[in-house]
């Protein structure tokens, strides 16, 4: 979405629903921010707003151009692009789940070492043997950001190097002390929360496509990242973790109201698992990172996965589900509502109520009342938070007319 085609008067989010009609005759079920990219042409500036988009089951039809397909991501790099957009392309292979590595265990030394003045902490080819034997099990083309913190750059660098020749597939994501040793053979670059607030601009890689994501924990920090137009973020934390139990989590809703600041993809870290992502994407959050909970065996989906399949033969009807495959079911199905509503604002709760006989106050309340019937405590207006995505008061002064 170039800024020019945003009319007056209208946000990026609903200018994309309404291209979203006009030139395919779909609606957009649900938006997510994936990045906001500005590039200099000679002659001109422009500003894209790229969104992660769900569409209506409706077919596609080519109603402002003169023919349309759908591309599998692997062969988008065969396609010409406008330069503006290459970063588009990587930005839309980002798997819905983000591994971190662990630390790699430094062997200690011997008092006598030390005293003499060698390095009380040595990398051995053991230790390094291990760390890429637990890498190798990863996903075919899992997102990784490789965090080393305790090596020094030029062990790191070599341990990079030797993981990107062993698993060419990897999206192997750079700490940022890094990023100028690594760029020919890192997917992108990663800034810490103290980079990313010493920053006044993104440095210019001479690979263009590089990608730039930070790590964020705090308002202001989202809005620098805005300010620099990185790619992704990672949000933390949004529960305490075993490794940092003193740090208070954000929490689900300040998470949430976060996460809507975000002009880019985001990614939750910090006490959540793959387990979490419907709750997570029902939100503008985009995927899930972390260390402990993501093994070998975690499901990787991208952008290619959001697309429309058709219901295979082996269907099951409902009777045969279990009563905790029911219920899931039935919460998947509340998660999408609810997320449907969030996205579409336009839609009032006394046109809701006029047609159908509820609202989302209505939703709010059967929320609170199931909590209640199952022994929890949850007000009200807490319930109205989960179904608006926002406190209800803030919503009303956006949205309702």
């Amino acid at each position: 979405m170039y800024k020019r085609q945003v009319e007056a008067g209208e946000t990026p989010r609903q200018a994309i629903k309404r291209e979203c009609l006009e030139e395919l005759g779909v609606g957009a079920l649900t938006l997510k921010n994936a990045c906001t990219l500005g590039f200099a042409y000679p002659d001109r500036l422009v500003q894209l707003h790229v969104f992660w988009v769900t569409l209506q089951d409706d077919e596609p039809r080519p109603l402002g151009t003169e023919s349309l397909h759908w591309v599998d991501l692997g062969a988008l790099d065969q396609l010409p692009m406008p330069e503006a957009n290459l970063a588009i392309k990587k930005v839309a292979q980002l798997p819905n789940t983000f591994h971190i590595t662990p630390d790699l265990e430094l062997k200690k030394i011997d008092a006598t070492a030390k005293e003499q003045g060698s390095n009380p902490n040595i990398l051995t080819t053991d230790t390094i043997d291990q760390w890429m034997q637990d890498r190798l099990t990863l996903p075919v083309g899992a997102l990784v950001y490789v965090r080393l913190k305790n090596l020094n750059l030029s062990d790191y660098i070599q341990i990079f190097n030797k993981l990107a020749e062993a698993r060419p597939d990897l999206k192997l994501v750079c700490e940022y002390r890094a990023w100028q040793k690594l760029a020919s053979v890192c997917f992108a670059a990663q800034l810490s929360s103290y980079d990313l607030m010493g920053l006044s601009k993104l440095p210019d890689p001479s690979d263009a496509n590089l990608l730039w994501f930070a790590s964020v924990h705090s308002e202001d920090q989202i809005a620098c990242a805005n300010q620099l137009g990185v790619h992704a973020v990672t949000l933390s934390p949004i529960k305490p973790t075993p490794s940092h139990p003193e740090v208070t989590g954000l929490g689900w809703q300040r998470a949430t109201e976060l996460a809507m600041l975000s002009c880019c993809t985001v990614y939750a870290l910090g006490g959540v698992s793959p387990s979490d992502l419907d709750r997570l994407q029902s939100t503008n959050f985009f995927g899930v990172a972390g260390i402990r909970h993501f093994k070998s065996t975690t499901k990787e989906s991208s952008m290619s996965d959001h697309k429309h399949t058709e219901q295979s033969a082996d269907t099951m009807s409902w009777s045969e589900l279990s009563k905790d495959q029911q219920t899931e079911l039935e919460a998947a199905a509340f998660r999408r509502l609810t997320a449907h509503l969030q996205e579409r604002t336009d839609v009032q709760n006394i046109d809701l109520m006029n047609l159908a006989g509820f609202c989302r106050n209505c939703l709010s309340k059967w929320l609170a009342a199931a909590a209640a019937d199952e022994g929890i405590n949850i007000s009200v207006p807490e319930a109205r938070a989960t179904v608006y995505n926002m406190p209800y008061e803030i919503w009303k002064d956006k949205y309702q007319v």
